[in-house]
């Protein structure tokens, strides 16, 4: 009896062995360092050891793409399937792209799976190490620092730091230099938290009219991490200062124009600016203008020494805008309601809690069929490790059930849905303690098939405890 027993061993892993040398796996090449919101790039080589043609499917680790993973967005693989001859080898291109949240200056593994159609007891697995890394310029810097500037007091300019990447940084040093003025501030950044630092440019009016450089540099812990530099010239101080502010909103249009003799002779200046003729219907002034030639309005005036002469433009467009946005509204909603063939929703009933914490969920998913039959609709949900199922389910139960190393998916399998057909289903769960309410539930899907293509439709992401 056991040498029967140690023949079925050896016959066994000599068939693994035989499965396992169908296909040889080699990464030729790699570019697997990249930063948050970029690509990593492999290049796979797949060898067909097998005595015959085959073909081969490459298929990515399906939890390791949003929303499952909190690292990678999404591994696309071209081509997803090879033919390769036998003794032959064909290479495939594997991005993975990774989420702009994600933590750099660490490692991070996935791995594709290499199936033979033919048979799919003939695979093999490859690992992918991707090294997340900072990028160049960890802080980007950006200013609204005017190319021109007149020499004086009350000069300002904003500089706006916005942090790249996932992490705090509690103190930095910026370092504003230039051959006119110099200054420094301390502060920290928050990844997606910009930081508005303004600065006061009090120039003295005799400035050597001329170029000049702005320099700004940001340290931590005396390293670099981010730099820009920018030309700019100063001007000769004229008699006249012109300030011309745009406030640009969503239906209204508004441009102040400011002009200040500073000399000690009466100005006369004048302003012009070109209207449409169709925005000319919604334009005002404070000022009639002087003339119209064509569609440019003229406004001629004198300005006493010491004096400011102010104009103000108006275009209004919101009696027009929001007729057409009710119309886009009313469009949009047609269409959307014609477009989606599917809806899913997704709700939590609490059922219980005892007396240690822990809650007795129930799930309901309903879909509905807004359109007409369908065949082979597939219902996907997914269970985070957070929750623990208790395989109570209702009516309709799951036709796989499927084990990841982050949570488990439940499969409902459809043949069938009629037009305005109603499917619901439900299963209940458990949590962990001290966890409701602490995590979203992640949403759930629905996958069919629209001349050939395939089409998902997703429910809203909601508590784990209901509201």
């Amino acid at each position: 009896m056991k040498k029967i027993i140690f023949i079925f061993m050896i016959l066994f892993l000599l068939t693994s062995l035989v499965y396992a040398d169908r296909i040889e796996l080699n990464l030729i090449e790699e570019n697997n360092k990249a930063s948050p919101g970029e690509e990593a790039v492999f290049e796979l080589s797949i060898k067909n050891n097998g005595i015959a043609e085959d073909t081969f499917k490459i298929i990515p680790d399906e939890f390791s793409s949003y929303p499952f993973s909190d690292v990678f967005e999404h591994i696309n693989v071209d081509p997803s399937r090879v033919v390769v001859g036998s003794n032959q080898e064909k290479t495939v291109d594997i991005r993975v792209k990774i989420l702009e949240e994600a933590i750099p200056n660490k490692n991070y593994k996935t791995f594709v799976d290499v199936i033979s159609e033919s048979d799919k007891n003939i695979k093999q697995r490859q690992e992918l190490i991707v090294n997340i890394v900072y990028p160049e310029q960890i802080v980007g810097i950006t200013t609204n620092f005017k190319n021109k500037i007149v020499a004086g007091k009350g000069v300002f300019f904003d500089i706006i730091l916005s942090n790249k990447v996932n992490k705090v940084y509690k103190n930095v040093e910026v370092f504003v230099v230039s051959e006119l003025f110099e200054d420094e501030f301390e502060t920290p950044l928050y990844y997606g938290v910009p930081i508005v630092k303004t600065i006061d440019l009090d120039l003295d009016p005799a400035t050597t009219a001329g170029e000049y450089t702005l320099d700004i540099k940001v340290y931590s812990n005396k390293e670099l991490i981010g730099s820009y530099k920018k030309e700019f010239e100063v001007i000769k101080n004229p008699d006249v200062q012109e300030e011309i502010i745009k406030n640009n909103d969503l239906f209204v249009n508004r441009v102040k124009i400011t002009k200040t003799n500073i000399g000690n002779l009466i100005a006369k200046e004048s302003y012009r600016m070109e209207v449409g003729g169709f925005a000319s219907y919604f334009t005002t002034f404070n000022v009639p203008p002087s003339k119209i030639v064509d569609d440019t309005f003229v406004w001629n005036f004198e300005i006493m020494p010491g004096q400011d002469y102010v104009l103000e433009i108006t275009t209004d467009y919101r009696g027009l805008w929001i007729a057409i946005l009710v119309a886009l509204v009313v469009f949009g909603l047609i269409l959307y309601l014609l477009s989606r063939k599917i809806t899913i929703k997704k709700t939590t009933y609490k059922l219980s809690e005892t007396k240690e914490g822990v809650s007795e969920l129930k799930v309901l998913l309903h879909v509905r069929n807004n359109n007409g039959m369908l065949k082979n609709v597939k219902v996907i949900d997914y269970l985070p490790n957070l929750v623990i199922p208790t395989r109570d389910f209702g009516t309709l139960k799951p036709d796989k059930i499927q084990k990841g190393r982050s949570g488990m998916r439940l499969i409902w399998q459809l043949n069938v849905l009629e037009a305005g057909e109603e499917r619901v289903f439900s299963y209940k769960i458990k949590s962990k303690l001290n966890i409701i309410g602490k995590f979203m539930l992640p949403s759930a899907v629905v996958v069919y098939k629209k001349k050939g293509k395939e089409i998902k439709e997703y429910s809203k992401r909601i508590p784990g405890i209901p509201i």
